[in-house]
């Protein structure tokens, strides 16, 4: 929240994709501050704001195949509506006035030419639960019944985890491409696992002795290709980074995390 000594009512801040309906705090705050523009930031909430919303439907089905063994099957859809996202709308003023190579990977959000809209305030982080995702999963298994001092329990899961914003839980941060279009954000997210293979076993050995074992094999969640790449520059800047995680560039030789959608497309790949 900004602290102002006067407030006025302003039409830019109903420009797309906002409109005046949308915005719980449609005023510009205004007031003498001395402190640099990127240390003066205002956080509101949309006046249209839900809380997240899940909703699921599971349909699964079990058959005995040996004594104490049975295989199943389980289907799963879940759609998350109303999920909350974090932007931020004081920059001009379309599109068409994106920077296309700035670096969107640590989070400051991207670049567009031309003033921003409140020019004496630096980001707004605007709290709106537009967000939404779909999840899509298949596990088929099988599942021995504690017997003869051991149970085991097997499966693989097939998955599609799709959504239009994975940065929920950091309002620090913003990682979209383009605030003008966030359509261009739906695609797969950060927990999509497209395999996985689950395997947990249970046996009790003698002199009271318990042995569990759990092991758990998948794919890799997806990383973001990024087209104006040339390999130069300062690490994870948007011509040195290829695609997300940079391998062994990082203090001791560590593989560095650049972020996400470094596309202009917003594409996304899925590592195997």
């Amino acid at each position: 929240m900004c602290n102002s000594s006067r407030s006025r009512q302003d039409p830019r801040l109903a420009r797309p994709p906002y409109s005046a309906k949308t915005l719980a705090l449609s005023t510009i705050l205004r007031r003498k501050d001395h402190r640099p523009r990127q240390e003066r930031r205002c956080k509101y909430l949309t006046r249209n704001y839900a809380n997240p919303r899940i909703y699921t439907a599971n349909v699964g089905y079990e058959r005995e195949i040996a004594s104490g063994w049975a295989g199943y099957l389980d289907v799963t859809i879940s759609k998350g509506v109303h999920l909350t996202r974090f932007t931020n709308p004081n920059v001009c003023c379309s599109s068409a006035n994106l920077v296309p190579t700035a670096d969107v990977n640590l989070g400051s959000g991207p670049s567009y030419t031309g003033p921003a809209p409140f020019p004496n305030l630096g980001a707004i982080t605007d709290t709106a639960s537009s967000a939404k995702s779909l999840y899509r999963g298949a596990t088929i298994g099988v599942r021995k019944s504690f017997s003869n001092r051991f149970q085991l329990d097997a499966n693989y899961v097939w998955s599609e985890d799709l959504d239009d914003d994975s940065n929920e839980r950091d309002p620090f941060s913003f990682h979209y491409y383009d605030f003008y279009n966030l359509a261009k954000e739906y695609s797969y997210s950060d927990r999509d696992e497209r395999h996985k293979f689950n395997l947990v076993t249970h046996a009790e050995l003698p002199w009271k002795v318990g042995l569990d074992v759990r092991m758990q094999a998948h794919t890799a969640q997806p990383y973001s290709a990024n087209p104006n790449a040339t390999g130069t520059g300062p690490l994870c800047s948007n011509t040195e980074a290829a695609h997300r995680v940079q391998i062994g560039l990082g203090p001791g030789g560590t593989n560095v995390d650049c972020g996400k959608k470094l596309s202009s497309q917003g594409q996304r790949l899925l590592c195997v």
